[in-house]
């Protein structure tokens, strides 16, 4: 990674999940770089601004470029929104006219 960069994003969809993974430069000791840490929240605008659309995060961590360098990766999983599926369009039922039966009634003499 070159230091003029920040971090570094890789997104991989595998099993209607989608895995971002951040690498972020370890930054302790040197001049004139903030330390910074890159949650859940960061990494979702990340993904906005890129046109994904995830549903809820499965697996979450927290990087920070200023801690241990182990600390400078991590990995996010979330699902992806489920694929609406489309109702089958049936043709509506014409009605049939009830035609009323009218029972006349026999009547018989005495």
């Amino acid at each position: 990674m070159n230091w003029s960069e920040e971090c570094d994003f890789t997104t991989d969809i595998k099993n209607n999940q989608l895995y971002v993974t951040l690498i972020v430069n370890h930054v302790k000791g040197t001049r004139g770089f903030q330390e910074k840490t890159y949650d859940t929240d960061f990494v979702i605008t990340f993904l906005e601004e890129n046109n994904f659309v995830v549903d809820q995060a499965l697996h979450e961590t927290c990087v920070y470029n200023y801690q241990d360098p182990k600390r400078c990766t991590g990995t996010w999983i979330f699902s992806l929104p489920k694929s609406k599926k489309t109702k089958k369009t049936t043709q509506p039922i014409e009605n049939k006219e009830t035609v009323i039966k009218m029972n006349s009634k026999k009547t018989t003499k005495k």
